[in-house]
């Protein structure tokens, strides 16, 4: 009898463990291929050499994302972040007017005022704010991107094994989430990452 509530049990921490599986796989493959775009891309730019310049705001629109609280005692208060701006500019490059566009960018701006872009060499009317994402930041972009894809990879491996599936359903279970707990991860990582590893060799 207890070993039929056990396999019962075990079956059904499969049936979640897949379903968190699929979640997970989804998840960090999204951001796997987020991440290496943005990274690779960017650091492409920055390898071309972009060059600095100035150029003048001629379309601002400055604001900020403000949330209401509300008491149980019926008041309000309205806490609201820093300001962003969205703006359009201007800028020249051997007598030839450009244009080009930054949004979300820090503090409010105001028309008129000059900004410090950055323009590509081989097509002056390519052009970024210059706080746009640094090589540093594209590098990292990268670094997370492999590690969100061994994560990704990890979890497919751990969807052919049972013992694997059923660590990463009674994970979320046990978490009341559909993510997996420190012990679930772990049974992603070396129940599914591991044997897929041998697999290949």
């Amino acid at each position: 009898m207890t070993s039929g509530w056990a396999n019962f049990g075990n079956t059904i921490a499969q049936g979640k463990g897949i379903l968190t599986g699929i979640g997970i796989i989804l998840i960090c493959g999204i951001i796997s291929i987020i991440l290496f775009v943005m990274g690779s891309t960017n650091l492409k730019q920055k390898g071309s050499k972009w060059i600095k310049h100035t150029a003048k705001i001629i379309k601002s629109r400055s604001y900020r994302n403000c949330r209401t609280k509300h008491s149980r005692f019926g008041s309000e208060t309205q806490k609201c972040g820093p300001y962003n701006s969205d703006v359009e500019y201007e800028y020249e490059v051997n007598g030839q007017n450009y244009f080009g566009m930054a949004t979300r960018m820090s503090g409010e701006k105001i028309e008129g005022s000059m900004i410090s872009i950055e323009y590509n060499p081989e097509n002056h009317g390519e052009s970024k704010t210059s706080t746009s994402i640094t090589k540093t930041m594209a590098i990292l972009m990268i670094v997370f991107g492999i590690f969100t894809t061994l994560i990704t990879l990890s979890t497919i491996g751990c969807m052919f094994y049972e013992d694997c599936r059923a660590g990463l359903g009674w994970g979320s279970i046990l978490t009341g989430s559909s993510s997996s707990s420190n012990n679930g991860f772990s049974n992603v990582m070396f129940g599914g990452l591991l044997p897929l590893l041998k697999n290949l060799g």
